[in-house]
């Protein structure tokens, strides 16, 4: 009495191609880095922390970072420190920057807000200039 049982076959047709989909996955990663809001080791490759970061006290010698920092205690938050930082400017090129550097270049349009950097990039140099006088 044995054998007899064989054919176990069910299910031919019924989805075999559901995964298609996981293949536009890998595609949304890039994605992922002109967005904020991951990790800090993570952030801090292109774009950085700059709010916990001790300013130098000779404004001319700021790297990249201390001018983002600089810009984010002025204005309150990270939107111009990233330009700026991603366009390597460091302080000594911070002080030199024009109204048509900011326009073209770091691709600022709104005018008001280049007359403020500007403002504030004068009245740091102006604040340095006079403590390095003493």
């Amino acid at each position: 009495g044995s054998g007899g049982g064989g054919g176990g076959h069910h299910g031919h047709g019924g989805g075999a191609k559901v995964s298609t989909r996981t293949g536009s996955a890998p595609d949304m990663v890039p994605n992922v880095m002109m967005m904020g809001g991951m990790g800090p080791d993570a952030a801090a490759a292109t774009t950085g922390r700059f709010d916990d970061i001790v300013l130098g006290p000779h404004p001319p010698q700021w790297s990249e970072r201390e001018v983002g920092a600089w810009l984010h205690r002025v204005l309150g938050d990270d939107t111009f420190s990233n330009v700026f930082f991603s366009n390597y400017v460091n302080g000594e090129l911070l002080f030199s920057l024009r109204d048509d550097d900011l326009r073209e270049t770091l691709g600022i349009r709104a005018p008001l807000v280049r007359r403020r950097l500007l403002l504030e990039i004068r009245k740091l140099e102006a604040k340095y200039e006079a403590d390095s006088a003493c």
